[in-house]
């Protein structure tokens, strides 16, 4: 039915997609979250639990805009609001404020999630083809693609699966910046900050996209220059509305060393795959890290008939589509990038959700008019596309271990110590297996010191002391720039600092009597940082409403 109605009627057909798209949110989760009131248990799960919970807490406690996770590392807190921003965690947060549990806050993020990526691939390609039905594709391709139902399920990779909602938007920024409209420039902007605010990795490796087809389009900036002026104004954008990121995390690591970068659990080279072990595990249509079936056929077509393809924006897709399979695979000397900022990313096939992107784009564009000319092609591949997101669904719940597949009961539970795999944001001096047991009691020399009035209070420490000499203190809370101490009587009390004796943990150097306050404070910094991104957003919206404004009016004078 949706291929045989009156396309020119895009109300009706636009309401239809609509409906279409909110059906397809709840039925992607059906066999995987919400089928016998059980959830599959993905990899990262246990981490983005602990930072919607933490956030929660946080706000219960009236502080909306929280540095450092206090539910974390046992109530010791964690920087994780700080380097993996909360900006998105405030809608489960807000589920778990009006009464939902963890699990329905969390199912419910990810219905909106998948409901929110249809709309923002349709409206992104929309911007610059204006067509119902490649829009259409291109959304249904890209949200239902193997590799990013492999973030909502088995690997629960919610940053990365926000900042795949978001690459859509960001890629017609650049697409509008280089090939069509430098004028919506601001696409580029907006896209790009939701991927940071989403997930940093995902928008280190988007920059890596946008220096690719730079170098492929220079002969065309270095003549078109108000199209450079558009990357310029499109770059100064996100530094503004995202300041209110970057610096504080600039401003933490410049403080200490943090494990993140430092110590890295593995090798890129160790992760990256064969190009055999690829194009089987495409075929299989399982979880794991690949294309899937129906986007490798495409991209295999695509390489056999791109000869005929005389579009220079569609060769310039392809080739970067097929440069980043090859980069997932070991085909690529990874062994190089091993002690280079590029092991960050930590994964090769990470890259699959933008080969994903380039190569759904492609088949949307039908360069050749091979798809779209026939609506009985574009049929096929449409309920291919359903086919197997119903098999990818159904084998992830058939397949997943019993151990994996828990009830939402049993999903509610929390593990307050769990850091993630790599306690990226724990001191360099500290041991996690060390903290994760230590008493929630402060440590002294209590034949020379005496503490009374002991008192914590998330992030908040207080209580008196007498000692006749200088005394190290060291709490509970792992140390981060922003801690500050209060003293109230005749004593003396040292400011905050990293103990890297103590793994990392807050110490004080106290003297004498008095009433200590210890307690994390924002730093000017993050102040100021957050009232700039805030101005920034305020100027954005205002520029928004002014432009629709101006387009309204210029349509009523036309009509006069």
């Amino acid at each position: 039915m949706l291929f045989n109605m009156n396309w020119n009627n895009r109300k009706v057909t636009g309401v239809l997609i609509l409906l279409f798209f909110i059906f397809l949110s709840f039925f992607s989760v059906y066999y995987t979250h919400l089928l016998n009131g059980k959830i599959i248990i993905g990899d990262d799960i246990e981490f983005h639990k602990n930072r919607i919970e933490g956030l929660y807490e946080a706000i219960s406690n009236g502080v909306w805009f929280p540095k450092l996770n206090m539910i974390m590392m046992n109530t010791m807190g964690y920087a994780s609001s700080i380097f993996y921003s909360d900006f998105f965690l405030y809608i489960p947060a807000l589920f778990r404020l009006i009464g939902f549990s963890i699990s329905e806050a969390y199912i419910s993020f990810m219905v909106i999630i998948n409901f929110f990526t249809f709309v923002i691939s349709y409206t992104s390609f929309y911007s610059i083809k204006n067509s119902l039905t490649k829009s259409f594709l291109f959304s249904l391709l890209f949200t239902t693609a193997p590799y990013r139902l492999l973030d909502l399920t088995t690997r629960a990779a919610l940053g990365e699966l926000l900042a795949l909602t978001f690459l859509p938007l960001a890629f017609a920024g650049l697409y509008h910046i280089l090939y069509g409209e430098p004028s919506k420039w601001y696409f580029l902007a907006i896209g790009m900050t939701f991927i940071i605010y989403s997930h940093i990795l995902s928008a280190v490796m988007f920059a890596l996209l946008v220096a690719i087809f730079l170098i492929l389009n220079t002969k065309q900036l270095i003549k078109q220059r108000e199209r450079v002026l558009s990357l310029i104004y499109s770059v100064v954008l996100t530094i503004a509305l995202t300041l209110t990121y970057f610096i504080p995390v600039l401003e933490q690591t410049l403080s200490q060393s943090f494990k993140v970068g430092n110590n890295p659990i593995f090798y890129m080279s160790e992760k990256a795959t064969d190009l055999g072990s690829l194009i089987v595990n495409s075929l299989s249509n399982k979880g794991t890290p690949n294309l899937g079936i129906l986007l490798l056929i495409f991209l295999v077509i695509y390489s056999v008939i791109i000869y005929k393809i005389k579009d220079k924006k569609i060769k310039d897709i392809y080739f970067v589509a097929v440069l980043l399979f090859i980069v997932v695979t070991n085909l690529f000397p990874w062994k190089l990038l091993d002690q280079t900022f590029f092991n960050t990313i930590q994964f090769p096939w990470r890259f699959l959700g933008f080969v994903s992107l380039l190569v759904c784009w492609i088949v949307a564009e039908d360069p050749l008019h091979w798809v779209l000319k026939d609506k009985k092609k574009m049929a096929s591949v449409c309920f291919l596309s359903l086919f197997l997101l119903i098999s990818y669904t159904v084998n992830m719940r058939v397949n997943a271990p019993d151990e994996e597949v828990k009830s939402y009961e049993e999903f509610n539970q929390l593990d307050l110590s769990y850091l993630g795999a790599g306690k990226e944001y724990l001191p360099q001096s500290s041991d996690y297996d060390v903290l994760k047991e230590q008493p929630l009691q402060p440590t002294y020399d209590k034949e020379q010191l005496k503490i009374d009035d002991y008192n914590k209070n998330r992030d908040r420490i207080s209580f008196t002391f007498d000692s006749e000499s200088k005394q190290k203190i060291t709490l509970p809370l792992i140390y981060y720039k922003g801690y500050t101490a209060e003293i109230a009587g005749d004593g003396i009390v040292s400011q905050p600092f990293l103990d890297k004796e103590e793994n990392g943990q807050l110490s004080v150097i106290v003297n004498g009597k008095g009433e200590i306050t210890i307690q994390y404070k924002e730093t000017f910094l993050q102040n100021s940082m957050l009232f700039l991104s805030a101005f920034s957003w305020i100027v954005l919206l205002n520029y928004f409403i002014y432009k629709y404004f101006r387009e309204k009016s210029n349509v009523i004078k036309k009509k006069v």
